[in-house]
């Protein structure tokens, strides 16, 4: 009866005032946690390799990140998950465990700065005396002494605080369980109390502050007995970081502890609250790395860029690679996106195991987006080097959403047992905010491993080589370039890759250990059938999964081979998030399974002369824009940024009419006008994959023409082919990943209604009017995407032909204005054609759509624009008119028509 506490647990109100504010706060604080995490972690680990900072300064220097690395600990990742969760409960026991972690480890880094500020006093005050003040033994005997004094201060607050009796409200206002906030909850007179741990905070700021203001007294009287100003603005700059330190920890914790609790006021004190226990530790390590030369210094690294080999070593098959792995990217893109779009409308997917699918997914496509663009940049770029913080940054990224995919994969192992060996239990075991919590525990987990891997892989010093065997930077190819003994690295990141890979399998394993003891209790072979089917695509990707991880991490790095493992961390990267086979497929209820494309047939006959007009002109754009692409490729005086593009443009104009001109041909003649679904939705995807890319080059052909005119001497660095290759790529798959989104939004709906398109291939409007379903939110995102492909490349084309007319105004002389305009007129027409048809049919809401109107507006830039750009560029072009005459002569024929 000594605690006669009614309650069990608190809630812990946090910021659910903000609302949805929140979520911005989580990506702010994730953000933070990591810099926290990855910067004191790089302190400890440059402490730890460089000999030069085993001195007593850097040694308490390390005791402190170490101690700040576990001070937010403590509070930071239940805070990350209130921030997402609705439950935002915590036991009695686990608030009291929280307040002593947090309270010890806080006073730890008080005592720690006391500490520190000694050891610059005996430094700078008794620098003959230094050795013996400040040995190892002194050393290890004061951390010791701050780690034991910050533990028993906090046993005993703790202590006081919850012998207190709680029997009234439980809501914290608050974001973790700090004293204040729970002390004013007690249910009994708390004075005493409150006045013994205002007395324990006063020795423990007070005292170390004054302790560390007689310390500078002493050492700012010996520094201003140094002579030169070059001396004390050395002595100074060593104290320089302690002391910015000391002001915001102390000032900001003296404002919270030291006054009544009475006085207490949730938001300004949360506020503060914010500063110390998350500003205050990311200050540490970013004042004592920028401010200090030592540890500037410490990591030696000479090396600012890696070249990856990749697939170099290929030539020319790298051309087929490109298109492979595009294709691939394209399908694991469009795979990944479909899946999380069924499950977030189809409401009888929303139970756990389509939950942790939907994130799995959602974090394959991170997992890929991080190392497959660039590598497809790389296969057709001649310089393929990537920053040294760039490199750090990938690997990080993708070690953090690899991890989180093992994390996942364990948890759905979870799942699968507790549905098919407890389906009683199942509500309660994976309850949302269960769900939730393990979902958020994957996520930090997996970054939290992924940073300390990458830490100790960067705290290495890189002296000269920086080839890196390999298409991404993955931490076998890069840690064999450091210049250092790699030992004890590779040792603590194969015992991390045992933690992340082997723990996780054996869960998966011990998990379908009991469910498969479970589904061989069951007495019918469909029931069996039914059980296993749930757990069969899990099973699959687990093993491939594992597989390939477990045969390049689990291993040591002397057995790398670099061949081998690009082929086998290609398998790693290509699977896609698996899907059930079941339930998922019926999850879009489209009934229909064809359209029926209208086209002109309300034209009769004329349709064959349409037949025959279109046809002429088909031949006509193939005709033009391989002349152009022939012509570009064999003149070299041709070989120059704006040809490029002109040739890219051309071939992409040549899939992009091949998408839709030979199906409506056959129309224009044929009586059955159907069309598959999938079929559509991959005319659909080619269309505005190509046409995106359209809309994109001439946005780059643009720059381009603002380059040469504007920019003339740095022309050769501004567009070198290196940029050229980048900007071509970049346009491609932009224009692919936006036709990806927008046409897996728009099959995703349902069509279970009439299936006749008004139109005579399918493009977005008269597909999405045939949806069963309310469809503004979709075409409210594919307007902001419109927005985006069209009117932003025509703002930037816009402002480079300003600048282009302001710079051809300058010009003295007529011709001179005459030739630098004359390289751009033939690009402008294409612009206005191809932006003011497209503006016209998509920059507007689909209940505006009109058919016949459409159509023929539409027949502008599927046709007239592809057959424009040859026979301008050619026509008003005399560069591409001597070429082809060049070309021609070399045939044999008489050049005198021309």
């Amino acid at each position: 009866m000594a605690n006669t506490s009614c309650v069990t647990e608190f809630l812990l109100l946090g910021f659910s005032s903000l609302g949805e504010l929140q979520l911005v706060l989580f990506v702010v604080f994730l953000f933070l946690y990591l810099i926290i995490l990855s910067g004191n972690v790089t302190i400890i680990s440059v402490i730890f390799s460089d000999h030069s900072l085993h001195t007593p300064m850097y040694f308490f220097l390390g005791i402190l990140s170490t101690s700040e690395i576990f001070y937010t600990m403590v509070i930071l990742p239940k805070m990350l998950i209130n921030l997402l969760s609705v439950f935002r409960t915590l036991s009695f026991v686990s608030c009291a465990t929280q307040m002593f972690f947090f309270l010890g480890f806080a006073v730890t880094n008080c005592l720690l700065l006391g500490v520190m500020g000694y050891d610059r006093y005996a430094a700078i005050c008794q620098p003959l005396h230094y050795p013996i003040l400040m040995s190892w033994r002194v050393c290890g005997q004061l951390a010791a002494t701050c780690m034991v004094s910050g533990f028993l201060i906090s046993l005993m607050g703790t202590t006081l605080i919850f012998s207190l009796p709680f029997c009234g409200s439980s809501r914290v206002n608050h974001y973790f369980c700090d004293i204040s906030p729970v002390i004013r909850l007690a249910s009994a007179e708390s004075y005493i109390y409150e006045l013994v741990i205002f007395i324990c905070g006063v020795l423990v700021l007070v005292m170390p502050l004054i302790f560390i203001c007689i310390s500078y007294g002493f050492i700012v009287h010996t520094i201003l007995k140094i002579p030169s100003a070059e001396g004390k603005q050395k002595a100074f700059s060593t104290c320089a970081s302690h002391l910015i330190v000391v002001i915001v920890h102390y000032g900001c914790a003296s404002f919270v502890y030291l006054r009544p609790s009475a006085k207490y006021t949730s938001g300004k004190d949360r506020l503060v609250t914010v500063t110390y226990t998350i500003i205050t530790p990311l200050l540490y390590p970013m004042v004592y790395s920028l401010r200090n030369k030592d540890v500037l210094s410490g990591n030696l690294t000479m090396v600012t860029e890696f070249l990856l080999l990749g697939f170099s070593s290929l030539g020319e098959i790298q051309l087929a690679l490109f298109v492979v792995f595009l294709f691939l990217y394209l399908v694991i893109l469009c795979g990944n996106v479909t899946i999380v779009s069924v499950i977030r409308l189809d409401q009888s997917l929303h139970i756990p195991m389509y939950f942790f699918l939907g994130i799995l997914s959602t974090s394959e496509t991170f997992y890929t987006f991080v190392i497959l663009p660039k590598m497809l940049i790389n296969l057709l770029s001649v310089a393929r080097s990537i920053s040294f913080t760039c490199c750090a940054l990938q690997m990080f990224f993708f070690l953090g959403f690899a991890i989180t995919n093992c994390l996942l994969l364990g948890v759905m192992g979870y799942d699968r047992y507790a549905a098919i060996c407890h389906p009683l239990h199942y509500p309660i075991l994976m309850r949302w905010q269960v769900c939730g919590k393990l979902a958020a525990a994957c996520g930090i987990g997996g970054f939290l491993a992924s940073l300390t891997v990458v830490s100790l892989v960067f705290s290495l010093p890189y002296c000269s080589a920086n080839k890196v065997n390999h298409y991404f930077c993955d931490i076998s190819p890069v840690i064999r370039l450091a210049c250092t003994n790699t030992d004890i690295h590779e040792l603590v990141i194969f015992i991390c890759g045992i933690l992340v890979l082997v723990v996780p399998f054996f869960f998966i394993c011990v998990s379908y250990l009991c469910i498969l003891r479970t589904i061989l209790k069951i007495p019918s072979a469909e029931g069996r059938r039914k059980a296993f089917s749930t757990c069969a695509s899990h099973l699959t990707v687990v093993i491939v999964h594992y597989g390939c991880a477990s045969f390049i991490y689990l291993r040591p790095t002397a057995n790398y081979v670099s061949n081998k493992d690009r082929l086998v961390t290609t398998g790693h990267l290509g699977h896609l998030g698996f899907i059930p086979r079941d339930q998922f497929f019926m999850a879009n209820t489209s009934c229909v399974t064809e359209f029926l494309l209208l086209g002109f047939s309300s034209l009769g006959e004329l349709q064959l002369v349409l037949f025959v007009v279109f046809l002429f002109l088909y031949l006509i754009i193939l005709s033009g824009n391989v002349t152009i692409i022939s012509v570009i490729f064999s003149d070299h005086s041709l070989h120059t940024p704006m040809y490029f593009f002109l040739g890219i443009l051309s071939t992409s104009e040549i899939f992009y009419t091949m998408v839709i001109l030979p199906k409506m041909l056959i129309n224009l003649l044929s009586v059955f006008r159907t069309l598959s679904f999938v079929s559509c939705a991959t005319q659909m995807f080619f269309f505005f994959g190509f046409a995106i890319t359209n809309c994109l080059l001439l946005g780059v052909m643009g720059y381009d023409r603002y380059a040469a005119i504007c920019q003339p001497l740095h022309y050769p660095i501004l567009m070198s082919w290196r940029v050229c290759g980048q900007l071509a790529a970049t346009c491609m798959v932009s224009g692919f990943l936006i036709s990806l989104m927008g046409t897996t939004l728009i099959f995703s709906l349902p069509f279970c209604g009439s299936s006749r398109v008004n139109h005579y291939f399918c493009d977005i409007s008269p597909v999405i009017r045939l949806a069963s379903a309310e469809s503004y939110i979709y075409e409210l995102v594919i307007f902001i995407c419109g927005v985006l492909v069209l009117v932003m490349p025509l703002i930037f084309i816009c402002i480079s032909y300003g600048f282009i007319v302001h710079t051809i105004l300058k010009i003295p002389s007529a011709e001179g204005k005459q030739k630098a305009f004359s390289t751009c007129a033939s690009h402008l027409i294409v612009v206005i054609v191809h932006y003011g048809c497209a503006s016209f049919v998509y920059l507007r809401p689909s209940a505006k759509y009109t058919s016949g109107k459409d159509r023929l507006v539409t027949v502008t830039y599927t046709i007239i624009t592809p057959l424009l750009n040859p026979m301008v560029y050619s026509l008003r072009n005399k560069d591409v008119q001597l070429a082809i005459r060049k070309m021609i002569a070399k045939t044999g024929f008489s050049l005198k028509t021309l």
